[in-house]
């Protein structure tokens, strides 16, 4: 938060500055000869644009992350299905292949792998501890899910992770209606402003002609 903080104050401070050279420099090259210093403006703008790179390259980094950590949980979720679908099932099995194929939460799960093989550690507990310290909804989702099929029904756990899946289909289902609507009435309501503009241009020389401005 604090470092947010200070983010805010350079750049107010760094646009405000810049923003009065821009607009001092613009005075002084209307009223002289010597033309507007851009050396300086330049120079500023690249100080400012050199400190907020770091920031805009780590936030893209992240989210490049984000996204790729998402794609991989969806992957883990159908491979998790899918092994468990096969009769007899044994979970550290499923948990291996789950492993091979992980990359993000590779540690996370290998945890888990460890944890299920000892006795001497209080499953529950250490599941309770894992999804509290996750902060992803849906990767904590992922791990209730792990929880119920290591230590209470692996079927219905299963099945809940293929709920999952059915429940993901219909928000993004909603999702596209909705952006359709709003397309649809984007382009309803634009249509609407291009025959009004239209109608007014070719009404213009009639209302000229009866000399009907003075009612509009």
């Amino acid at each position: 938060m604090a470092k947010i903080k200070v983010n805010l104050y350079f750049s107010g401070i760094c646009f405000t500055i810049f923003l009065l050279v821009l607009l001092t420099n613009l005075k002084i090259g209307l009223k002289s000869s010597a033309g507007i210093n851009f050396k300086l403006i330049k120079i500023l703008l690249i100080t400012c644009v050199a400190f907020f790179t770091p920031d805009l390259a780590k936030k893209l980094r992240n989210k490049l992350i984000y996204s790729d950590a998402k794609r991989e949980i969806r992957f883990l979720k159908k491979i998790f299905i899918l092994n468990g679908s096969i009769k007899p099932v044994d979970f550290r099995k499923v948990m291996k292949s789950i492993i091979a194929r992980a990359y993000y939460f590779k540690k996370d799960l290998e945890l888990i792998e460890d944890v299920q093989k000892k006795s001497n550690i209080d499953n529950r507990r250490f599941y309770t501890e894992l999804i509290d310290s996750t902060k992803d909804v849906n990767v904590k989702l992922f791990y209730e899910k792990l929880d119920q099929a290591a230590n209470y029904d692996f079927d219905q756990a299963v099945k809940n992770i293929a709920g999952d899946f059915a429940t993901e289909k219909r928000e993004y289902a909603r999702y596209i209606r909705k952006k359709l609507e709003l397309i649809h009435v984007v382009g309803i309501v634009g249509i609407l402003i291009l025959l009004t503009i239209e109608m007014g241009y070719l009404l213009a020389p009639w209302m000229q002609l009866m000399n009907l401005e003075g009612y509009f």
